[in-house]
């Protein structure tokens, strides 16, 4: 802006230098005006990005699982954004204030925006051309010329890998990982990260579910069950090392110490530690992997399942459970606890413990002692799981985990439908059901999976293109810059141009073809990085997100292509309307 203010107003600061006014006043002419426009336009920004970051905040806040999305001011981040946008702008007067200060009158009646310095060129050969004139415009401020194709081009490469990104997303691999069934439905705490299945008030009741299995359409249901007490393993050390550092954890050896010291020990050197344990009928049991061995044994009264962690592209995580196809797994459902200082074995009693300040050993006192074989190695689909890691995981078939535990608490049910149309009205019923009848409960299902998708790469698309879109504004900006100030510039050149034959349409198109040189180059640099830059981050992008598959997009660039285009020939002409409406004869006395 500051250079087309120069550039067209470059003859008056040649007659103040003419009366006496020095080249830094001319600098301080320039800052000032740079203050005043800072003074409207930082304020107007400052409120237009909040604006942006208060419609974009809710858009990204809903793909986390943070529920509620608090939107505060801090007044510092104002006051940088102001302060860089102040030195931006005192950075951009640098040079248009060199310019004013140092053009004298004769020169600022001549100024033609070239770089200082080039070589002479030599004589064309070949006759002279609109095109090859057009060419040689352009190359006149090649520093100029690269910003402006850099700029137009960013936006385009940026654009472009917005799409790829959005578009490599695979909405297959998102359901096959989260949606094993049609429907999930389970008590709304079941459903929320940071409270989860821990008691027996979250379990759904039976009247719910035969509400739910009363509508039309259900084609296969069954439940998961949930344990509400503590089920103890008995485990051997190494395993319970083993299966940290499989969760990402290491410990010291004084925290090795100290953890161990909590736990109630074996008399052949084994411990007793936590588990997490399910209740599974036959259709939940359908939508397990098995590694190996067979779930269908566990109808057997003394069969367990032994559930190993998987990461985020369905593969099992080495020992994330010690357990092997027929191996004997030992737990313990206790009922009541005892409580002995780690040291000296003194007994604590239990209204005593939450303000002992030293280690102290729980030991189970009431409880029941059951021995199972392992009949199979299993991965648990997390939309079926407990939805939390902390313990090793064992699953029994429905009949025996009630039987042992002495509980029948439904942690969900899931059930599938015959048809689409059948999917459709159960999701309708559901939606009312859980938000009016009884909003206790909550559900998933494959159309909310479908909708997350969509919703988390429609995040993405939207960051992407408003980023993408404020680049493209600023190439867009120099873009105008360079061809305006080329214009203004050159206003006698065209003059004396025309004075020699050279029609108005020509002109016209002269100008046309230099605003397509500009954008062809942005469009050719524009594709050029595309090609290279795509496998790269296309693969970086497949490490990051294991429902990503990179596929080669090009067209942002082709719609780019055809933007340009309209913008690299309606520019021109638009400016040159603006600027040229002065006469030959009154631009040519501008020397005068």
């Amino acid at each position: 802006m500051f250079q087309i203010s120069v550039a067209n107003d470059i003859r008056f600061y040649g007659l103040l230098k003419t009366i006496g006014m020095t080249g830094r006043q001319l600098k301080r002419i320039i800052r000032l005006q740079a203050v005043l426009l800072s003074g409207i336009g930082i304020p107007a920004g400052l409120l237009l990005g909040f604006g942006i970051g208060v419609g974009l905040a809710p858009a990204v806040m809903a793909q986390t699982s943070y529920t509620t999305a608090v939107i505060k001011l801090h007044a510092w981040v104002f006051v940088g954004a102001a302060l860089f946008s102040l030195v931006t702008v005192f950075l951009s007067c640098n040079k248009p204030g060199r310019i004013a200060a140092k053009v004298s009158p004769v020169e600022a009646v001549r100024y033609t925006e070239a770089d200082c310095g080039r070589k002479k060129a030599k004589a064309a050969k070949k006759p002279a051309s609109l095109g090859r004139m057009a060419w040689a415009n352009v190359g006149r401020n090649r520093k100029k010329t690269v910003l402006v194709v850099i700029s137009l081009s960013l936006a385009v490469v940026l654009l472009n890998l917005t799409v790829m990104f959005a578009n490599g997303f695979d909405m297959d691999l998102y359901l096959k990982h989260f949606c094993v069934s049609d429907f999930v439905f389970a008590n709304a705490d079941y459903f929320n990260v940071q409270k989860g299945f821990h008691s027996s008030d979250e379990a759904v009741e039976d009247s719910a579910m035969q509400t739910v299995l009363a509508q039309n359409g259900v084609k296969e249901s069954g439940c998961v069950y949930g344990q509400t007490t503590r089920v103890l393993e008995k485990i051997k050390k190494k395993d319970m090392l083993a299966y940290f550092t499989s969760m990402g954890h290491t410990m010291t050896k004084e925290q090795e110490k100290g953890y161990f010291n909590w736990k109630e020990q074996a008399d052949d050197g084994s411990y007793y530690d936590d588990i997490q344990l399910y209740g599974m009928d036959a259709f939940p049991l359908q939508k397990v992997k098995v590694l190996k061995g067979d779930v269908t044994a566990l109808d057997q009264e003394n069969a367990i399942a032994a559930v190993y962690k998987q990461d985020d592209y369905n593969k099992k995580v080495d020992h994330s459970n010690w357990a092997g196809v027929g191996d004997q797994v030992t737990l313990r459902y206790v009922n009541s606890w005892k409580y002995f200082d780690a040291k000296s074995g003194k007994e604590i009693l239990e209204d005593e413990v939450d303000d002992y300040e030293d280690a102290y050993v729980m030991k189970a006192d009431d409880y029941t002692q059951k021995t199972y074989t392992v009949v199979a190695e299993i991965l648990v689909p997390s939309a079926m799981s407990c939805r939390y890691y902390g313990s090793p995981q064992f699953v029994l078939g429905s009949d025996t985990f009630i039987k042992d535990t002495g509980t029948k608490d439904v942690m969900h049910m899931m059930f599938d439908m015959k048809n689409n149309q059948s999917a459709r009205a159960m999701e309708s019923f559901l939606k009312n059901y859980t938000e009016q009848v009884e909003p206790l409960y909550s559900y998933e299902s494959k159309f909310s999976y479908e909708k997350e998708f969509d919703s988390f790469r429609g995040m993405f698309l939207l960051l992407g293109g408003v980023l993408s879109g404020v680049i493209a504004v600023v190439g867009t900006l120099n873009f105008l810059n360079a061809i305006l100030t080329g214009m203004i510039a050159r206003r006698r050149e065209f003059a004396v141009l025309q004075s020699v034959g050279m029609t108005r349409r020509q002109l016209k198109r002269m100008l046309v073809y230099e605003g397509l040189l500009y954008t062809f180059a942005a469009i050719v640099i524009s594709l050029i990085l595309v090609v290279a830059s795509e496998p790269f981050m296309g693969k970086m992008i497949e490490k990051m997100f294991w429902f990503f598959r990179f596929q080669y997009t090009i067209g942002p660039v082709v719609l780019a292509a055809l933007i340009f285009t309209v913008i690299g020939a309606g520019v021109p002409l638009v400016v040159y309307c603006v600027v040229g409406k002065q006469t030959i004869v009154e631009r040519l006395r501008e020397t005068e």
